[in-house]
């Protein structure tokens, strides 16, 4: 049987409902946030590969710049990990505390801060 997935304003007990919707956000603000960066490095001539293999370097090290596509991926995967992460704590924060859903952009605009 198929399972419907509820959309991140209804919530639900059932983990599996809300893990992917919070993949889908975390990936989507991951790769625009990205975007964002690569589109502001641009003018200073830094290639857009710098920006995932910077987010590599942070696990690996100053080698990361180094490796190509593939730390590029890794870079890539590792922040929209992170990403997807900080969604989930914000989502577990507004169920504990409503203010976070009555004033989402204020409340997220001071979480992004912090």
């Amino acid at each position: 049987m198929a399972t419907l997935i509820a959309p991140a304003g209804c919530e639900s007990r059932d983990l599996s409902a809300r893990v992917p919707w919070t993949a889908i956000v975390g990936v989507g603000c991951a790769l625009v946030d990205l975007a964002v960066a690569a589109a502001y490095w641009s003018q200073f001539h830094v290639e857009a590969i710098r920006i995932p293999q910077g987010i590599a370097a942070w696990v690996i090290g100053r080698g990361a710049f180094d490796g190509g596509a593939a730390t590029a991926l890794f870079g890539l995967l590792l922040y929209c990990g992170l990403v997807c992460a900080a969604c989930e704590l914000y989502r577990a924060a507004a169920r504990r505390w409503d203010v976070l859903l009555r004033q989402p952009v204020v409340c997220g605009a001071l979480y992004g801060v912090l």
